[in-house]
């Protein structure tokens, strides 16, 4: 589960990439880690749906939910 973590945060190298390019960015710390806690109960959610959901419907149901 580590590798699906890491995947998620990932993302945040954006934001991050965009503070250092502009000055239209400004996250606090406290930013990144409110975000990095969203994306990783978003990534747990999600995996925890694809184990359990046998259907396709509600997999795409309740994935979207998540959202």
């Amino acid at each position: 589960m580590s590798k699906r973590i890491l995947n998620s945060l990932f993302l945040l190298l954006i934001p991050l990439i965009r503070m250092a390019i502009t000055d239209e960015i400004n996250w606090s710390l406290f930013d990144f880690i409110i975000m990095g806690s969203l994306l990783i109960l978003l990534s747990i959610g999600i995996h925890f749906v694809r184990k359990r959901a046998k259907n396709l419907i509600n997999r795409v149901l309740y994935i979207g939910i998540l959202f």
